[in-house]
């Protein structure tokens, strides 16, 4: 069925049921049975998704918005088993869904960032209540999206309810999100007979993920590469984020305060989970849930915990994280590729009045050269690999279709870090996130270029960056020269061949060998291929005598054939012979009126000659019959059809020539 009619036929029945307030059961009966059998014949299962269509299709969308707002009026049964049957609006659902997902993480992690994230979180867990996808989030398509929300609400909720350090403060002044927060959880999580799930449905989904983690860790540690990246890694973290002592007083190593979970804003746990799924082809299959499948706060300290004490360079004591200078040096210096000296790691004597506090510096000093150390061994085969530096990893600004790839490229790569900084900015400037070059669905172009600007660094430090610039470049190769002037190309091609045309090595191709194939066939039909052969460099006298005979007279020839260069064709007995032309008269080479050629009178036999005797005179001569005078009429009509007697001297040749001709023949 075509997509108007059936649309058509789905406005027919929201509009029949917009017309009444509220439906009979009856009523209610009927609509939905009308409505489950439209759409398993019009919106079939094994038909092609066309959700990114549905996208773009403006009357599609408005229609079942439409619908979504007329099926409140019916029960939660019916509203279920009505959006069970329409595959659009489970792939709404499951849209929905993601969208809330990610914008519930992206809130955790920047918690407690002011006013305005409060706000935002506020609006935010107004829409998922009052949108009737939250209520129909069992129909989603997609069961991985599903736990993916669930576990974002799930550990929002837990978060404002258990009073973490983080959101204490925005609790106390914005108990409207608190109760917000109650009432999903309420219709999400209160299951009838077994009360409020949420603690033991969160703390059961926190334990599978975290077994992953550690699991993934292990093998980490097992391979001595792996070992120190992280390590290095880690002790980069711990060297950005470390803040100065509360007294004032240098520290002997540098440290971080372990946070609580949600651990948001957790330098280590977030360098943790982006090293792990970096790596995860060089960890093997780990099994489900998937690295990928973890979400970005199911991390938890203990978990955490457990990991920095097997690594060296790292020491826990009362949720405080420290790192040993030694450790570090040697994971520097084993970087580089040499031994730690002596000298390089324990501090040189000093007097006895400032030996203590000098050698808190030394230390501190020491601690942070080698995490410097290390960070930059560790950065510099990047660099050396194949991502593009600052001056090498350049992009075209006003390409919008290249611009939109390169971001989609790290939305599809699963980049978390990347995502939420779209995300960010996206809910900054006020813009849709979502991106379509088919559909032209985007950001404007300004906002586009200015973002990528923003996050040049994290493009150029990303894993995928280098795999979307070769084929970007190879994109806008191919756009270019698709985009070059024909007018361009027309000269050069005329000027190739005319450069062919004159190169010996054109004589001998295939086409001109088919041009002369054909010209000697045409020579041989017209019959002048003896006196005209081009590749002869010997001719015979014959023929040479010929073709001088026939440049010199052509041109007083009145024959075609003599005038082509053609021989007459050979006379056969059963041809009747040509009859000589009678000569002009005299003084008239070249009349225009000539006799016609009449047949000979008939000749009566002679009377024998009497026998002549010695000495008598010869007989006179009988006289010559005269022709007849020729009528007017007739000459005029000889006049118009006769043509000038030839001269004796063609004649001559053209005698020559037939019996040149005939020699040649035989």
């Amino acid at each position: 069925m075509a997509k108007q009619d059936r649309l058509q036929q789905l406005d027919a029945l929201v509009k029949r049921m917009r017309r009444s307030q509220t439906l009979s059961p009856g009523e209610a009966a009927n609509v939905q049975k009308e409505l489950i059998g439209l759409a398993k014949r019009c919106w079939p299962e094994d038909e092609e998704d066309d959700d990114e269509e549905n996208d773009g299709d403006t009357h599609t969308t408005q229609s079942f918005d439409r619908l979504e707002e007329v099926l409140l009026k019916l029960s939660a049964a019916d509203q279920e088993a009505i959006v069970a049957a329409f595959r659009p609006l489970r792939a709404g659902v499951s849209r929905r869904l993601s969208e809330w997902t990610h914008a519930l993480n992206d809130w955790l992690s920047e918690a407690g960032a002011g006013h305005a994230q409060a706000q935002h979180l506020a609006e935010l867990l107004r829409e998922v209540d009052s949108s009737p996808q939250s209520r129909w989030y069992r129909q989603c398509m997609k069961p991985r999206v599903k736990a993916k929300f669930l576990m974002a609400i799930a550990s929002l909720a837990r978060a404002l309810i258990r009073g973490s350090s983080l959101l204490k403060p925005l609790v106390a002044s914005h108990p409207a999100i608190l109760s917000l927060a109650k009432k999903i959880v309420g219709r999400l999580f209160v299951q009838p007979g077994y009360g409020d799930t949420l603690e033991r449905w969160h703390e059961g989904r926190l334990a599978v993920y975290n077994a992953t983690i550690s699991l993934a860790a292990q093998r980490a540690l097992q391979v001595d590469k792996l070992k120190d990246d992280l390590q290095v890694s880690l002790v980069s973290a711990v060297k950005r984020s470390a803040n100065p002592s509360e007294d004032g007083k240098a520290k002997a190593s540098l440290q971080l305060q372990l946070r609580e979970w949600p651990m948001s804003g957790c330098p280590l746990a977030r360098a943790l989970l982006d090293f792990l799924k970096s790596r995860g082809a060089e960890l093997g299959d780990l099994g489900r849930p998937s690295l990928r499948e973890c979400p970005p706060h199911a991390l938890q300290p203990e978990t955490l915990r457990q990991l920095l004490s097997r690594l060296d360079a790292f020491e826990v004591a009362d949720g405080i994280v420290r790192l040993r200078f030694e450790a570090v040096a040697a994971l520097a210096f084993k970087a580089v590729g040499t031994k730690p000296k002596a000298s390089s790691v324990v501090p040189p004597m000093l007097p006895a009045k400032t030996q203590p506090a000098q050698i808190a510096q030394a230390t501190q000093a020491q601690a942070a050269q080698a995490a410097q150390i290390a960070q930059t061994q560790v950065a510099k085969p990047k660099a050396e690999g194949g991502l593009p530096q600052d001056s090498d990893f350049k992009i075209d600004l006003s390409d919008v279709n290249l611009m939109i790839k390169l971001i989609k490229s790290g939305l599809r790569a699963g980049d978390e870090e990347w995502r939420q900084a779209w995300t960010q900015f996206c809910w900054k400037k006020d813009l849709r996130p979502k991106l379509s070059i088919r559909n032209k669905i985007s950001p404007p172009k300004e906002a586009l270029a200015a973002f990528l600007e923003a996050n040049l660094s994290k493009l150029r430090s990303s894993f995928w960056a280098d795999a979307s610039r070769s084929r970007s470049d190879l994109e806008r190769r191919r756009r270019r020269e698709r985009q070059e002037p024909r007018e361009r190309q027309e000269p050069r091609e005329r000027q190739a061949e005319l450069s062919e045309s004159f190169s010996s090595s054109f004589s001998e191709s295939e086409r001109s060998r088919r041009r002369k194939k054909r010209r000697k066939e045409k020579k041989g039909l017209m019959g002048y291929a003896d006196f005209f052969n081009s590749k002869s460099k010997h001719m015979t006298p014959e023929v040479m005598m010929m073709r001088a005979q026939m440049m010199g007279f052509s041109m007083v020839m009145d024959s075609p054939l003599a005038m082509m260069g053609m021989r007459a064709p050979m006379m056969t007995p059963s041809m009747t012979p040509m009859l000589p032309r009678p000569e002009a008269a005299p003084g008239r080479p070249y009349g225009s009126a000539v006799a016609p050629l009449l047949p000979p009178p008939p000749q009566t036999p002679a009377a024998p000659a009497p026998p002549s005797t010695p000495g008598s005179p010869p007989p006179p001569a009988p006289p010559a019959p005269q022709p007849a005078a020729p009528s007017p009429s007739s000459n005029s009509a000889n006049s118009a059809n006769s043509k000038p007697p030839l001269p004796k001297s063609v004649v001559a040749a053209r005698k020559q020539q037939e019996s040149t001709i005939d020699m040649d023949d035989l």
